[in-house]
């Protein structure tokens, strides 16, 4: 899968130099061990084979309002805004990189529209990794499962705390059987 082509092709992203890959994904898969020992070499090996590496171009729109969120994103270096658009008003916030976890939660998890927009503030480079695949690694691997629960919980809710008007069920992920194959189910 070759998602940001497009992108790529019309100047608004970059390709990521091979070396630059191997110390991208070495890096998310130590934050990974910290956050979980038992992070499988299986896991590790699924994570490597289906995220894609990109630099997102300043000014870039990754996600935008009424879009569907198809990637999780890891951005590792630069910035990206997310703006939240309820009640017809919008609220901004800046997440820097480290793997922050950047995503249209709510949009990624139904994949249905987005009320969120997700701008590059600064050229980002990132690990992204489409829905189907985050779906089929959630299904394969419970160390897989444990990170995702765990960022919830540390970031106080639907992974990023960002979201104030958001009912305050979003911290539990189960309870939301509703998604697609109940993505956010217990473990």
């Amino acid at each position: 899968m070759n998602s940001w082509q497009h992108m790529i092709a019309e100047g608004l992203a970059a390709s990521v130099p091979i070396d630059e890959q191997r110390s991208l994904f070495g890096t998310l898969i130590l934050m990974f061990l910290r956050i979980d020992s038992g992070f499988s070499v299986a896991c590790d090996n699924d994570i490597r084979r289906y995220c894609e590496t990109v630099t997102f171009k300043k000014g870039t729109v990754i996600v935008d309002f009424g879009e569907v969120c198809n990637h999780f994103f890891f951005p590792y270096v630069g910035k990206v805004s997310v703006q939240n658009k309820l009640d017809n008003k919008v609220d901004t916030c800046e997440f820097a990189a480290s793997f922050a976890n950047v995503i249209a939660l709510e949009s990624f998890n139904s994949q249905k529209p987005s009320y969120e927009k997700l701008v590059v503030l600064e050229d980002t480079t990132c690990i992204t990794l489409h829905w189907s695949h985050f779906i089929a690694i959630f299904r394969r691997h419970i160390d897989f499962k444990r990170i995702c629960c765990l960022f919830n919980e540390v970031n106080g809710g639907p992974m990023d705390n960002r979201i104030k008007a958001v009912d305050a069920s979003w911290a539990v992920p189960a309870a939301f059987p509703e998604y697609p194959d109940g993505v956010w189910r217990s473990i």
